[in-house]
């Protein structure tokens, strides 16, 4: 199949390729942030999972005030999840807006999947695992970033994402716009005393969680077009795939296990470039549980013997977040998919994610996307049972063990 079939049963919005740029660094995602939010004259919307309370964050929203304060007329949205956004009081993403939000709209999307005795006795940042609003989007005027970073001071300074800047792409921009209403719609909103009012008609987890779902699927599904979608086999192709978090969803598994002819890299943190890092707590342990997953899935490639390699990134003095798909065929197309979704259980199942696919056989970008890639490449080495030997990718017999038993709430 050639691209040109491929594309063909996708539906999608026409774009200029000189409009579309790669950031590289965390730093000039930051900057680029601060600068498009100085320049925005008519509208301003930002979706991420939380907004920090850091000195970089909080530079961010007096950005945002000054922005309030010159312009009159400019809309100024704001979209975070209500658990991530709400954890730690006044040191929260709504305690940072609650001074602006009388002039600017907050919103807090809160999943309808808990409610009842998980709401009443779960914890704080363990009811995170049920689901949380994950699309990171920025949306000034006309022009939109589409990334997989939130907006805080790690993901600004040494955790690495991808950051795609569209520039004038009205119909792509409000797209996006009525998405993030729609979703808005079914959310609370941040008062200027502070509290989180319920926008929807149906409580997120106080009412009937169907009534609730009925509404909120009908809502996006007026924005969201159904794809079309077609089964293929395809030796023409070579397909790189990145997540910050490998736990691959089985159906994508099988797809690339069972399915593909063409070479695959996957793209993964090293056990010191996940998130968790040095953790405290059960946290500690996360990076050991990726490990274990990496490793049957190493069992399985090598067993089927595939063209597939897993690399992982390995920066020192940095964590890996980045997610997302690169495509190459050999009839001068070049592709990638990018977004919020790490194409896990989690992203599949439990988490509102967004994300685009770039088509185009322009030549200038594809040399951008191909560059990306391979900066990304370039800090990877590939697994193997010598890498599994080493200290740093020991598994506990009891991390084997929640692998197998909540692998679907990673």
């Amino acid at each position: 199949m050639t691209c040109d079939s491929f594309a063909s049963n996708f539906d999608g919005i026409e774009v200029d390729p000189e409009n579309i740029r790669f950031l590289k660094t965390p730093d000039e995602f930051y900057n680029t942030l601060i600068d498009k939010v100085g320049n925005a004259q008519n509208r301003i919307y930002m979706s991420a999972l939380y907004l920090g309370t850091g000195d970089l964050e909080k530079k961010l929203v007096t950005k945002l005030e000054s922005c309030l304060n010159s312009k009159e007329d400019i809309t100024i949205k704001l979209l975070f999840d209500y658990l991530r956004g709400t954890r730690g009081g006044e040191k929260s993403s709504a305690g940072i807006l609650r001074h602006l939000a009388d002039r600017l709209e907050a919103y807090f999307f809160h999943t309808p999947d808990l409610r009842g005795v998980s709401k009443k006795y779960l914890p704080e940042r363990v009811n995170e695992i049920v689901g949380l609003q994950h699309m990171k989007f920025f949306i000034f005027d006309d022009s939109i970033i589409i990334s997989g970073a939130n907006l805080s001071e790690t993901y600004f300074t040494n955790r690495q994402d991808r950051y795609v800047v569209i520039e004038n792409s009205p119909k792509l921009v409000d797209f996006f716009v009525a998405l993030f209403d729609a979703v808005s719609s079914c959310s609370f909103q941040l008062s200027a005393e502070g509290k989180l009012e319920p926008k929807c008609n149906c409580h997120p987890f106080k009412g009937d969680i169907n009534e609730y779902r009925e509404r909120f699927l009908s809502k996006t599904n007026e924005v969201l077009t159904v794809l079309k979608k077609k089964k293929r086999q395809d030796e023409d192709i070579e397909v790189t795939l990145a997540s910050g978090y490998l736990n691959l969803y089985d159906e994508y598994q099988d797809l690339i296990l069972r399915n593909s002819n063409f070479p695959v890299d996957i793209v993964f943190a090293s056990p010191e470039a996940n998130g968790f890092y040095q953790a405290e707590g059960f946290s500690g342990y996360i990076p050991a549980l990726y490990v274990y997953i990496s490793d049957l899935l190493n069992k399985k490639i090598n067993a089927l013997g595939k063209k597939i390699r897993l690399l992982e990134y390995q920066r020192p003095g940095w964590s890996f977040h980045a997610k997302g798909i690169w495509i190459n065929w050999k009839d001068n197309y070049v592709a990638t998919v990018i977004g919020s979704s790490n194409y896990g259980y989690r992203s599949t199942i439990r988490d509102l994610e967004a994300q685009i696919m770039i088509v185009t056989k322009n030549e200038v970008l594809k040399q951008r996307i191909n560059e990306e890639k391979n900066m990304m490449l370039e800090y990877t080495r590939q697994l193997d049972n010598v890498i599994l030997a080493k200290p740093d990718h020991y598994v506990p017999w009891w991390v084997r063990y929640v692998a197998h038993a909540f692998k679907n709430f990673f």
